[in-house]
């Protein structure tokens, strides 16, 4: 409240002072011969005066100019914030001696581990929701792992291997909830499922399983390839507004020396109509 009656004083002083300078200009054109009579025999040494003040503060233009401070009279108020930020120190907790080479603190509940073919896992045992569980699988491979005639085949895969996998179709109706996404380093793929259903029989396998033929088993079915052709296409077409365009912009100049600022996740329309199942194949056996 004190910063905004401050500003609004001072917002009044400088329209008071720009309208007593207008006054005084306007005065002072008048030519002396048509002035009233009672006027000129009051207060000559006033009048002349203020009209030599007019004359020194005020431009020689036929519109009076204003003070530069009443051109930003809208950042007053930032700069009355700003006048007050200065006025509080922050005093930053020294960083303690070898912290920069420790390692993140590690949660007590994770359990981590390699399985025999390679693959790490990471299991958290979660209250929230309760006899519910999820199960993510996470592909290192995205848009700047692809060549330049192949902007857009990771998204594309995502799609057909996911919408294509039979065991995950089979989840539906369980109470299960799936889906996936591609950025620029990452193909993901998660299933949300209840722990058992209500004849006892248990989702963990089921959900594992379809995850596996999602990522490992694709099947690439060319009627599956060209349904999600359409909808890759439509989703380019879908998210092309004026904010994905100011994102790509601003990438593009804040990475203009690697991949990231040129090869997006959505990809190239020219090339996502002309890939076929062999280059989906040969995308898919590479990574």
């Amino acid at each position: 409240p004190d910063t905004t009656l401050h500003v609004r004083d001072k917002a009044a002083a400088i329209r008071q002072k720009a309208e007593a300078a207008a006054q005084a200009t306007a005065a002072a054109s008048v030519p002396q011969g048509q002035r009233e009579p009672q006027q000129q025999s009051r207060g000559s040494a006033q009048e002349a005066d203020a009209a030599a003040t007019a004359r020194n503060e005020a431009p020689q233009t036929e519109a009076v100019k204003l003070p530069e401070e009443m051109s930003s009279l809208s950042s007053l108020y930032w700069k009355a914030h700003w006048k007050s930020s200065e006025r509080c120190l922050i005093n930053w907790v020294p960083v303690p001696e070898g912290l920069a080479g420790q390692g993140l603190p590690i949660h007590p509940g994770v359990k981590r581990g390699v399985l025999p073919n390679g693959m790490r896992y990471v299991i958290l045992k979660n209250a929230m929701p309760p006899q519910r569980f999820e199960a993510h699988i996470e592909l290192h491979v995205g848009s700047i792992d692809e060549e330049p005639h192949e902007q857009g085949i990771a998204h594309m895969m995502e799609h057909v291997c996911f919408l294509g996998s039979r065991k995950r179709e089979r989840l539906i109706g369980t109470g299960s909830r799936s889906n996936a996404l591609t950025d620029f380093q990452h193909t993901i793929y998660h299933i949300h499922a209840p722990v058992k259903l209500e004849d006892g029989r248990g989702m963990f396998l089921p959900a594992l399983e379809a995850l596996h033929e999602i990522a490992f088993v694709p099947e690439m079915l060319p009627h599956r390839i060209e349904k999600e052709r359409k909808a890759v296409l439509a989703e380019m077409q879908q998210v092309n507004d004026m904010e994905y365009r100011i994102e790509t912009w601003t990438l593009s100049g804040l990475h203009e020396t690697n991949k990231l600022g040129s090869q997006f996740p959505i990809g190239k329309e020219e090339q996502i109509k002309a890939w076929q199942q062999k280059d989906l194949r040969a995308f898919h056996e590479k990574w």
